[in-house]
């Protein structure tokens, strides 16, 4: 990396580095590109040489920081910052660097009045060494899970490191906002509200907003918090107070800030929003959460655990997938536990979701790696539930003479299952709802969720006083926390890929929907939060906000919102072009799949292809959508349209796509003595190997292998 000597030198002399530390640049240069080449053992010994004559010199300081930290040395880089802050205690590079290291080293709360200090003292003359700390707050913040903090930390390093960096954070934002283990309306974008120019506490209010544009979000909601106090009926500066608390990862006090702007404000719309915001918050930090948990179980043989396991109808095979970390021994098989055994149809009447069992746990059996002398292990986790301990219990005495050692037991820190409320348990309860055939696992999904429903409706919530949301329906002083409430179900439900009915859940209450936001057509929708975004009306919407909506939407995802939005870009061919129609249609048939709507996802399939058909040099295109459509139609062989696209596959594309014949000769192997008119269609598949599904499930022409006909696996346009 070369050092641009008409820069302002890095000793913080304000001179230029030509004019100043001009007689150590070369090896500086030198020492740049061994970090750059990952060769931190010759810098070190490089800046170590250089530091003999220039004890003082704060480059030389930081850069031998920078590389004590790339080492792992935290605490030597620590020390060797703290001299520096000693004599230099102004440098906006060694202040910046300093506050990173003591972050790494001692953790946010201890390392906050020199994080803050950072961005007072740097946000302008060091914009690269602060967006690098706020980086690497985002990475923090992001790891406890304080989703709002980490999200605007990765705002702030956006808007102050370069521009390949810049890109990067880009991306990480997406995946931040739609990131479906975190509640939707926690996602996303969330601003502070203007304070008025002629208000009583205007000089600080902007005071508040100027030092959190440069991230110091804990003294800024003090500030809120304190004008709050003395204009109580101002809901804005709560909701502020609340934001920043929130962004500082004090979401306990921006819970309570959140739940004192919904009770100032006589805008039901902004109060739902608050009070919603504030429940999430609350629910995350309940007292009574229940833990994602692993059990380590020590056992002599894989081999031997598995074949106990055989036959037993309470663990249900799933794939199995190496890890990544090439450290981990291999897993020898997966289990889902189930509570009890998969039920049988019966002619009398198709399985009733009380029938189905529930998922307790998930086994994963570890292999012996007797060279580097780790043993044998399953290991059981969950959320630590009745049900947990039960399957634990139960995997224990079947086990038992396999059992090398006493079990260990840990909460999982990092996990894609988060801690939970105990009063949202019964929605986490899982259901293998593929015991049931797949043309009835809708109904019974459907059933299931009217059954939390039901269930919710009944139940005390913290929220509502210990009430039920059926006790306080007609409450006026319980109007904005209900409302709040059904959204708090609303998101859980997103979140699990449940099936709620809002409309008619509002409706059953007694509530009144949100009205609708009124934007003018020129108005930017960009600032608009993911609560505020479900209250616009799409159709009213000009096409370039319609577009720009729908990329928030697919970012996003909530699913009903998206499908709106898909649906009206459908009906206006001249924005359905400029995004990209295969784009949609993909989107439509991937949700309706994902809710088990079957007819949906063939319909969308269908109108996909019918596109395609419309679509010049369209062989790719009409091949894909096709063989999507008859794959999802593959599903029940006796569906009318299967024999036509079919035929349409094995005469124009199978000559020409040998996937495409792989996929038409298996679904023969499987449905041939069923379906009279597969024999004679039988020659027209070119011969081939019956493949795989591949571990995504998605396939194109040009990838390999195929999916299986009939898989619930599926092919989406556009995707490689």
């Amino acid at each position: 990396m070369a050092i641009d000597v008409y820069e302002l030198c890095p000793c913080g002399s304000g001179k230029k580095l030509k004019f100043c530390c001009a007689g150590i640049i070369d090896e500086m240069t030198k020492i740049s590109r061994l970090q750059a080449n990952d060769q931190p053992r010759q810098a070190l010994a490089a800046i170590e040489r250089i530091e003999k004559s220039n004890p003082d010199n704060p480059w030389v300081g930081t850069v031998h920081a920078e590389i004590l930290l790339a080492l792992g040395e935290v605490d030597q880089a620590q020390a060797r910052l703290d001299e520096l802050l000693k004599r230099h205690p102004d440098h906006p590079n060694v202040v910046a660097r300093a506050a990173l290291v003591m972050l790494l080293n001692q953790g946010y709360r201890a390392a906050q009045p020199t994080i803050l200090r950072a961005f007072q003292k740097c946000f302008t003359r060091a914009p690269e060494q602060v967006g690098l700390l706020a980086l690497t707050l985002y990475d923090v913040m992001g790891r406890s899970r304080f989703v709002m903090a980490a999200r605007q930390y990765l705002t702030v390093a956006m808007r102050l490191l370069g521009e390949k960096s810049r890109e990067n954070t880009f991306l990480a934002l997406l995946r931040l906002d739609g990131d479906s283990r975190t509640a939707y309306p926690l996602r996303s974008v969330q601003n502070l509200s203007p304070y008025p120019a002629d208000g009583p506490s205007a000089a600080e209010a902007n005071k508040a907003a100027s030092i959190a544009n440069i991230a110091c979000y804990g003294p800024a909601g003090r500030i809120y918090a304190r004008i709050a106090e003395q204009e109580p009926t101002h809901a804005e500066l709560w909701r502020n107070a609340a934001l920043c608390r929130a962004w500082d990862a004090d979401e306990p006090a921006a819970a309570q800030a959140f739940h004192k702007a919904a009770g100032a404000s006589q805008n039901f719309e902004f109060a739902v929003e608050c009070e919603t915001l504030a429940q999430l918050l609350d629910l995350k930090h309940a007292s009574d959460r229940i833990a994602p948990t692993e059990v380590d179980i020590p056992i002599r043989s894989a081999s031997r655990l598995l074949g106990l396991l055989e036959g037993n109808e309470l663990f249900f095979t799933l794939p199995v997938e190496q890890l990544a970390d090439g450290e981990a021994p291999p897993i020898a098989a997966r289990r889902l536990v189930l509570d009890r055994a998969m039920p049988k149809e019966s002619e009398s009447g198709p399985i009733a979701f009380g029938e189905l069992p529930s998922i307790a746990a998930t086994l994963t059996v570890f292999d012996a790696v007797p060279e580097r002398d780790i043993e044998a292990v399953a290991v059981l986790t969950g959320l630590a539930t009745p049900e947990f301990e039960q399957a634990v219990e139960s995997f224990q005495k079947l086990a038992d003479d396999e059992i090398t050692k006493a079990p260990e037991r840990e909460e999982i820190a990092a996990s894609d299952i988060e801690p939970i409320a105990r009063e949202l348990a019964p929605y986490f309860r899982r259901k293998l709802f593929s015991a049931a055939l797949g043309s009835k696992q809708r109904t019974i999904q459907e059933e299931w969720w009217k059954h939390l429903v039901e269930i919710w409706s009944n139940a005390p919530q913290a929220a509502l006083d210990g009430k039920s949301p059926t006790s306080v329906a007609g409450d006026a002083q319980y109007r904005v926390r209900l409302m709040a409430a059904v959204y708090v179900l609303d998101s859980v439900s997103e979140r699990l890929n449940g099936i709620v009915d809002l409309e008619a859940i509002i409706a059953r209450l007694g509530l009144e929907p949100l009205r609708p936001l009124a934007p003018t057509p020129a108005e930017p929708l960009s600032s608009l939060s993911p609560l505020q975004l479900l209250r616009l009306p799409v159709s009213e919407l000009s096409d370039s906000q319609l577009v720009n909506v729908y990329r928030r939407a697919a970012v996003i995802g909530i699913r009903r919102f998206a499908t709106r939005v898909m649906e009206e870009l459908i009906n206006r061919p001249q924005c359905l072009e400029q995004v990209g129609p295969d784009r949609i249609y993909e989107g439509l048939l991937e949700i309706a799949h994902q809710e088990e709507r079957d007819r949906d996802a063939i319909a969308w399939a269908k109108k996909g292809r019918e596109h395609a058909a419309r679509s010049p040099q369209n062989f790719e295109r009409l091949c894909k959508w096709t063989l999507t459509e008859f794959l999802l139609r593959a599903e029940d062989p006796d569906d009318p349209e299967v024999a036509e696209l079919f035929r349409t596959l094995s005469e124009y594309y199978a000559p020409k796509v040998p996937d495409v014949a792989r996929v038409l000769e298996q679904f023969v192997a499987e449905n041939a003595d069923k379906l009279p008119w597969l024999r004679s269609a039988e020659l027209l598949v070119a011969s081939g190997a019956a493949p795989a599904p591949t571990p995504g499930g998605l396939w194109t022409p040009s990838g390999s292998p195929a999916p299986a006909a009939g898989s619930k696996k599926i092919w989406l346009p556009g995707q490689e």
